[in-house]
């Protein structure tokens, strides 16, 4: 594979996944039952901000969609596991709940969401 192609790769990956962070934004709102003027107030922003947010690409800032998860009543948890098995275990970042429960802060490898 040609460096132009990694890159495209690279890109192309970039592009999934600030559209599945658009659409999953919008469904922690849809799920959350709370107007956007409920989530924008628990946030400190402006309805109007919210609609931005929801209207991007996906392509926010990791804190911005942490809030915005936070104030609809949702945790993230994140897994990142690799494209080929034999590069080793899936890499999970323990959820916040674990912890306030003593787990370590540091990720867990070789774990499942």
């Amino acid at each position: 594979m040609t460096d132009d192609d990694q890159r495209e790769c690279v890109d192309l990956a970039a592009a999934a996944l600030s559209n599945a962070v658009g659409s999953l934004m919008e469904q922690v709102v849809e799920g959350s039952g709370l107007k956007k003027q409920e989530i924008a107030q628990r946030m400190g922003i402006t309805p109007a901000r919210i609609s931005q947010l929801l209207a991007s690409d996906g392509n926010v800032r990791v804190a911005s969609l942490a809030r915005l998860v936070e104030a609809a009543g949702y945790e993230i948890a994140v897994v990142v596991t690799p494209k080929d098995p034999t590069r080793g275990p899936s890499i999970e970042v323990p959820r916040r709940r674990d912890r306030s429960r003593g787990a370590p802060t540091e990720p867990r490898v070789g774990t499942t969401a």
